[in-house]
């Protein structure tokens, strides 16, 4: 017999039931021994001739020193990188490519964690020997394999961060003035600290949760990958941001000398061209709608739909098994995630909006002069450039975000909650039921 079989022969007492939620988990069992998380089945009736099944109790064994001091050697690892981030930012010295290692390091650690569910949870939940959901066990899988995918993104980019860096600060001493360099910088340091309070709060989350709940009985493997996985989703969402920044920055510099060209009367070809090309370099570090821009798109879709589904599975999850610090601390960091997303979706939109509306009512108002030929045709050509090839929300392939995007993430997030709270109303129901017994 099963051990969730009801019986018709013996009561169960209460307090030997065993609790099954949607997305039960025998990692998230509250029955614990203090080394080795086990799984807690009735026992056979008194009397009764049913052998017990088999079930193992060693599959999610872990060393408590081991775990603690991975825990805290990942924490000061995480500290030490958020500290020196400020230092290097206001050096200038902190670029994509210093954290490619990093981000190698952390998908490294994906696979492993991934390689661990594959061959040890999978075939015994197969076996039928671990009582895991289909569900939470393929989410699980889907979220540690889908940024595998991600990976020739980071290397793409990484590839030509060095090039973006040094145009950069050579528009930003030819363009740019004092003041607005004084102000980026400024801003960059404001940014900086955002995201270390950012990472910090999502890192000291986990640890914490980790350390300090009994019911999580997180493995060794477990630390380590949330950790590094939310310090380099932190190290992107720092150079997003400061890419924003700079490319607003640098637009409004274009955008001044262009309305500066068109007020003063003296309008030359050259001076068109030069604008235009300051403009298609600052189109550039945001990117543009094409073929790759939008293959990205596609894997920023699946990457950010997987991983907050996966935070509100498991928020979910820990609210039907009751436990309140380990749902708290998942409702928490899923509305630091989201935070993160719209502030990097609305900076997107406010550097694209700049780029496009603004100049092209300028143009309107530079045609107005009495220009010759070759001038009038470089304003057309600016003009159609603008129309031709907008500025997209890509951010260098890192960033691909979109509004309608951002609100079709939170309406199928909240529409699965809903079917989740419904379908435990509907077990609770069903356990409410008393079971009637057929004397023999």
């Amino acid at each position: 017999m099963k051990p969730n079989q009801k019986s018709s022969q013996w009561p169960c007492p209460q307090h030997l039931k065993p609790k099954v939620w949607p997305g039960y988990h025998p990692r998230f069992n509250p029955s614990r021994s203090p080394t080795v998380a086990t799984i807690a089945w009735p026992p056979s009736p008194p009397g009764s001739d049913e052998e017990p099944d088999d079930h193992p109790s060693d599959v999610l064994a872990y060393d408590p020193a081991l775990l603690k001091n991975n825990a805290l050697a990942s924490t000061v690892v995480v500290m030490a990188f958020m500290g020196v981030m400020p230092v290097l930012i206001k050096t200038k010295r902190f670029c994509l490519r210093s954290t490619l290692p990093l981000c190698m390091l952390a998908y490294a650690a994906l696979w492993c964690s991934a390689l661990h569910i594959l061959v040890h949870k999978v075939p015994v939940a197969l076996a039928g020997d671990l009582d895991m959901d289909v569900r939470m066990l393929a989410i699980e899988v889907s979220v540690h394999l889908v940024p595998l995918c991600y990976v020739p993104v980071v290397w793409l980019q990484s590839r030509n961060i060095s090039r973006i860096t040094v145009a950069y600060f050579k528009f930003r001493s030819a363009i740019m003035s004092p003041a607005d360099r004084a102000q980026l910088g400024r801003r960059r340091l404001v940014y900086a600290l955002c995201t270390s309070v950012f990472a910090g709060t999502a890192i000291a989350l986990v640890v914490g949760a980790a350390l300090f709940v009994p019911e999580l009985h997180v493995t060794v493997v477990d630390i380590p990958v949330l950790a590094y996985t939310n310090l380099v989703q932190t190290v992107l969402w720092w150079n997003m941001a400061i890419q924003l920044l700079q490319s607003k920055v640098m637009g409004q510099s274009v955008l001044a000398n262009l309305q500066k060209l068109a007020g003063s009367g003296a309008v030359t070809a050259a001076a068109v061209r030069a604008n235009r090309g300051h403009w298609v370099r600052v189109r550039d570090m945001l990117g543009y709608d094409d073929v790759k821009a939008n293959a990205v798109y596609v894997l920023n879709m699946v990457y950010l739909l997987a991983q907050c589904t996966m935070v509100s599975f498991e928020t979910m999850s820990f609210y039907s098994a009751g436990n309140r610090w380990a749902y708290t601390m998942h409702g928490v960091f899923a509305v630091i995630y989201l935070l993160e997303i719209c502030t990097l979706c609305d900076f997107a939109h406010r550097a694209v909006e700049l780029m496009t509306d603004p100049f092209v009512a300028t143009l309107d108002t530079l045609s107005l002069n009495d220009l010759d030929r070759e001038t009038h045709t470089e304003v057309c050509f600016f003009y159609n450039t603008i129309i031709a090839k907008r500025p997209y929300c890509s951010i260098r392939g890192f960033a691909c975000l979109d509004r309608p995007f951002l609100a079709s993430i939170i309406t199928t997030i909240v529409s699965y909650l809903i079917f989740l709270a419904q379908f435990r109303a509907e077990d609770e129901e069903d356990e409410l039921v008393p079971t009637t017994t057929t004397p023999l």
